[in-house]
């Protein structure tokens, strides 16, 4: 995010399927990405992203989302189309983050060590 806001990264957005995208992240993630129960349907609108960044924050999220979910509950990977617009889901069933942490969770070099991920 740092280099993002330093301009050292560029930013190229670009068409991108869901059906791609997704596959090739979980992919990245080896015999873990096959874990997950991913349900992408086949007519969704292209995603307008760079599919390197977006790539990585596929890789990030679902990455934690399989070190917290509980054994034998793999996580889901998820998309629907609202309008012209595409939302990806990753679902787990994890312990989640105490709701008087979740303001915290989006500020700048967060780790989830950082935050106490039990709930009240």
């Amino acid at each position: 995010m740092s280099r993002l806001q330093a301009g050292a990264v560029g930013v190229t957005a670009v068409g991108v399927g869901a059906e791609d995208v997704v596959p090739r992240a979980l992919d990245d993630l080896g015999a873990d990405g096959r874990l997950v129960d991913l349900r992408i349907p086949d007519d969704l609108p292209l995603i307008h992203a760079d599919p390197g960044l977006l790539n990585q924050v596929l890789v990030n999220l679902v990455a934690n989302a399989l070190r917290f979910s509980p054994a034998g509950e793999p996580p889901m990977v998820t998309a629907s189309a609202h309008h012209d617009t595409v939302e990806l889901r990753v679902i787990d069933h994890g312990p989640g983050i105490a709701e008087d942490r979740w303001d915290h969770v989006f500020l700048p070099f967060q780790r989830l060590g950082d935050l106490d991920i039990s709930p009240p």
